[in-house]
């Protein structure tokens, strides 16, 4: 399942050229369920800790959670965007702002993802079983980002309309 996952985000990368507006679309979903399953997988931790951890572990994780939650809702958004330019004849411009914002945002949570996971790792002596297991889903989460920043240079080569002497042509 991860590795079919790594090559799925991977493909993005190596072969953005060949990919089309579906196979964006499907990307955007995928991704916009795996940040969901994150955020649910992470509620437990949280309420757990309540009980059990310094009341600073608790606050970190309750900010992850906002920060993997707003990360969904990026992903929605430019979802919603992507699947309203193809239905408009707007030009690509405004694409370009979002996919950058939320590759920007994808990768500050992805930056406290990591760095939460590694304070755990470090402070509550966890195993090396969980190291890994977080090592795999920050790498998948690295991975989605890139894939999903590969849609801006999509943009760039694959829908750039086709310009003569400054005059837009019809296709």
């Amino acid at each position: 399942m991860c590795v079919r996952a790594f090559a799925y985000y991977s493909s993005f990368l190596s072969q953005t050229q060949s990919k089309t507006r579906e196979d964006f679309i499907e990307l955007f979903a995928r991704a916009l369920i795996l940040d969901v399953i994150l955020f649910l997988v992470q509620i437990p931790s949280v309420v757990i800790g309540v009980e059990f951890l310094d009341p600073s572990w608790v606050l970190v994780r309750v900010i992850l959670l906002a920060f993997l939650l707003a990360d969904a809702i990026a992903i929605a958004a430019l979802r919603c965007k992507v699947l309203a330019y193809y239905n408009s004849p707007n030009p690509a411009a405004g694409l370009v702002c979002v996919v950058r914002f939320v590759v920007g945002w994808s990768a500050t949570t992805v930056m406290l993802y990591a760095a939460t996971k590694i304070g755990e790792v470090v402070s509550l002596h966890l195993g090396m079983f969980d190291f890994l297991l977080i090592s795999a889903v920050v790498a998948l989460k690295i991975l989605r980002v890139m894939a999903i920043a590969s849609f801006e240079s999509w943009l760039n080569v694959a829908e750039r309309p086709l310009v003569v002497r400054g005059v837009r042509a019809q296709v």
